[in-house]
Order: C-alpha cells, then sequence, then structure tokens
C-alpha cells in the first residue's frame, strides 16, 4: 500500500551566491593553492596527477622510481625519472619539496 502524502507549501525567494574567480589553465580536475609545497616523499598518485604536467603514467614512474630508491634525497633523481619538459621542471621545483 502506497501513503501519497502532499508536499508542504514552500515559497522560494532569489538567493545570490557568491562567485569564486575563474582558475585559468588548469588542466586538471584537482587543484591544490599553490602556496602548499608538496613533499615528493609522501605524495600519492592522486596528489601528483594534480600538478600541471603530470599526468597517470608519470606519476606512476615518479613513485616506482621513489619505491626502488627508498625515497629521494633530491631533486636531481626524480629528473631522472623521465626528460621533463623545461616548464614541468620550473613547476616541480617550485611547488614540491624532498624532505
Amino acid at each position: 500500500m502506497h501513503l501519497w502524502v502532499k508536499p508542504a507549501e514552500v515559497e522560494l525567494t532569489h538567493v545570490e551566491l557568491p562567485v569564486k574567480p575563474a582558475v585559468q589553465n588548469l588542466n586538471t580536475q584537482y587543484y591544490r593553492p599553490q602556496t602548499e609545497k608538496i613533499n615528493l616523499n609522501t605524495a600519492d598518485s592522486l596528489t601528483l596527477i594534480a600538478l600541471p604536467g603530470i599526468g597517470k603514467g608519470l606519476s606512476h614512474r615518479i613513485l616506482e622510481r621513489r619505491r626502488q630508491l627508498g625515497r629521494f634525497s633530491n631533486m636531481e633523481q626524480v629528473f631522472e625519472v623521465y626528460k621533463f619538459k623545461q616548464e614541468t621542471k620550473d613547476m616541480l621545483l617550485q611547488r614540491t619539496i624532498v624532505e
């Protein structure tokens, strides 16, 4: 047996929500504020993919190299993983750390 209940009458009003400014040149579905540096020795795959220029394949290779080494001791070890474009190297130097 179905019991049908009439919904209560609701008065709708116009509500304005604040609009966030558009993020330019964001090519991933994830966003991390630039002020927060990512530690490459503790980052997971999703965190690496959130960086511009780092896709699934490159993320996997970085994590595999970290597993082989135990941990990164400097950025040069990270750059040995793959021939990065200069702009990707600059971004990594600016937005990541190795601790």
